[in-house]
């Protein structure tokens, strides 16, 4: 019937968390039993871990394993004044902008990429992307293939210390690890 094939169009396009109605249960503060939360991780550091745990897991703290303190650390760079492992740049008073090429509409900021390339160039003046020989795995991420695109073209010339393999949106690096983000 007409009404059978409507509720099945609408149950099609609900996620499986809507199916499931997990969204109405934590609205209402409860945690349904289907869900097993994620309690240890091992792939970044406890700092980094903190972050994402306070604003994420709060029910449920994330706890770092072993293996992610064990990763030896990677060199401050200088520009870190506190030697923190997150550095937040606030650009609300630069009047940066956002845009779209023309017949896109993907978005690209001018303002956020010369800023990330003046990060991309201080940790190659600080050595740290050439640390020991080895060269640490920066990877640059966005949600908008145009500023990916931008950024790509602004550090060109850089390959030799940046692989332009590892800026890409966020669903490029669905399960990859690079040892610096600049998001």
């Amino acid at each position: 019937t007409q009404a059978e094939t409507e509720l099945v169009k609408e149950w099609l396009l609900k996620t499986p968390f809507h199916k499931f109605y997990i969204p109405d249960a934590l609205t209402k503060g409860e945690f349904p039993e289907c869900l097993v939360g994620l309690r240890e991780q091992n792939r970044m550091k406890e700092e980094i871990s903190d972050l994402i745990s306070n604003k994420f897991y709060k029910e449920r703290p994330l706890i770092t394993g072993q293996h992610a303190n064990s990763e030896p650390s990677i060199p401050r760079p200088n520009f870190s004044k506190k030697g923190k492992r997150i550095f937040w740049i606030d650009t609300s008073e630069l009047g940066a902008w956002s845009a779209r090429r023309f017949g896109e509409s993907s978005l690209f900021n001018v303002t956020h990429a010369a800023i990330a390339g003046a990060i991309a160039d201080q940790l190659i003046a600080d050595g740290i992307l050439t640390h020991n020989n080895r060269a640490y795995g920066l990877g640059f991420v966005s949600p908008y293939t145009a500023q990916c695109e931008l950024v790509k073209k602004l550090l060109e010339d850089k390959t030799e210390y940046i692989d332009p393999s590892s800026i890409g949106t966020a669903h490029k690096f669905q399960g990859s690890e690079r040892d610096i983000i600049i998001f």
